[in-house]
């Protein structure tokens, strides 16, 4: 986060100077929703919007990255009374942001578990629900050599919402009560995939890419590379240079993972002799070009349409547990 510059906007609302909110609204009930990155923020979209359908409920929504920042206010405002960056876990931070936010009930997503936070919660007797819970490889050993801690977190949630039968026996394992803990599995493949393209439309896309087909039986191969990490785009680029040189007419559009990463692919670009151009800075491409970096935010879904196969992010070694396919699948 600090290395790609992730807590620039919003930072004193990160400290825990946000501005307070009006008393809850007669007959209702405030709930502080947190999702740390994009693909959570999409994750909670069907859940803000059913809230906001049955009434009842004014929903805080927080995020951690930058990128999530802005997806939230492109996508929620609808939804939500206020979308802000989530507080730094420390205490005058928390303690500031949650007498500024005031909820009745929080809600985190994934494995998002700060001491602090619960630690406000706790004090002020408000409920917390972890909704889709996950513990990937890595989290879980390093929770298990913190028994101790990882079961004083566990006691600090309400209701606990796993996304897999694995995920729900490790929650037990480190300490979680089976009894506030079930198996409901993962709300990303809820999302609903709204503004799908025909085959028109999918033409008109890949040629604002660049990609236009010369004829019917002329069309480029248009190969993906969703949501890398570092050391994929070399790779891919390798790739499709490998399948030009067969003859094939392949194209590569690379989405990073994190936009802030285009000063890290742009060298890769230019040691290669292929036409490459950054969305960022137009749209529309040239006719010419051979590599189309998507370096924007919140797009990943819409120009998924335009690949023929798709590379998921994050499944290369020293990277690993990938990206979500669901962009790609649907």
């Amino acid at each position: 986060m600090f290395k790609r510059g992730g807590y620039a906007e919003g930072f004193w609302e990160r400290l825990g100077f946000q501005r307070a909110l009006p008393p809850v609204a007669v007959g209702k009930k405030r709930l502080w929703l947190h999702a740390v990155s994009v693909g959570e923020v999409q994750s909670v979209g069907q859940l803000l919007r059913r809230l906001h359908q049955v009434g009842g409920w004014e929903v805080v929504l927080t995020c951690t990255t930058s990128t999530a920042f802005q997806v939230a206010k492109q996508n929620f405002g609808a939804y939500t009374i206020a979308i802000r960056p989530f507080p730094i876990d420390f205490w005058p931070s928390s303690v500031a942001a949650w007498r500024a936010i005031r909820p009745d009930v929080v809600a985190l997503t994934d494995t998002e578990l700060w001491p602090e936070h619960l630690t406000q919660a706790h004090k002020r007797r408000v409920p917390v629900v972890l909704i889709n819970g996950r513990i990937s490889d890595r989290s879980f050993r390093r929770y298990s050599h913190f028994r101790t801690v990882s079961k004083w977190l566990m006691g600090h949630l309400r209701l606990i919402l796993t996304a897999t039968e694995q995920d729900y026996s490790r929650f037990i394992t480190l300490g979680a009560d089976p009894q506030i803990t079930h198996r409901v599995g993962n709300i990303k493949f809820d999302v609903a995939i709204n503004g799908m393209l025909d085959e028109q439309a999918r033409e008109q896309l890949r040629s604002e890419l660049g990609f236009q087909a010369i004829s019917e039986q002329n069309r480029p191969l248009v190969v993906l590379g969703s949501s890398t990490w570092p050391g994929e785009e070399a790779l891919l680029i390798e790739i499709v240079d490998k399948a030009r040189e067969a003859g094939l007419d392949a194209r590569l559009l690379l989405v990073p993972r994190h936009m802030e990463r285009r000063d890290e692919i742009i060298p890769y670009l230019e040691q290669g002799d292929h036409p490459w151009h950054l969305r960022s800075q137009a749209v529309q491409a040239p006719h010419s070009v051979i590599i189309y970096v998507g370096d924007t935010t919140g797009e990943l879904r819409r120009l998924s349409y335009a690949a023929d196969l798709v590379f998921i992010g994050k499944s290369i070694p020293p990277n690993e547990g990938g990206q979500t396919p669901i962009e790609a699948a649907a």
